[in-house]
């Protein structure tokens, strides 16, 4: 697991944690909501810095292998089969 993975995690986890301190009163329920919320702003700013330093061909290769696109307008081209426009979408 990669560091990019690895904080991604780390806000899932923190956040069940967020919202008991947003929701539960303790004391101090609301510094520990807020340092919390920082640290997962924080682990996202170098999420997000560490994948724009990445040249254009590797995004391009993380958006073609691991991430999904979900139409809302189905766009097929009406001259192919369903098969062969599922083959279209899946060359890219």
């Amino acid at each position: 697991m990669n560091l990019p993975n690895k904080l991604t995690v780390l806000r899932l986890i923190m956040t069940p944690f967020f919202l008991l301190a947003l929701l539960v009163e303790f004391p101090h329920h609301m510094l520990v909501a807020l340092i919390l919320f920082a640290a997962a702003s924080i682990t996202d700013y170098i999420d997000g810095n560490m994948a724009s330093k990445l040249k254009d061909d590797e995004q391009a290769f993380i958006r073609n292998k691991k991430v999904g696109f979900i139409f809302q307008q189905y766009n097929l081209l009406s001259k192919l089969t369903v098969e062969e426009n599922v083959e279209i979408s899946a060359s890219f």
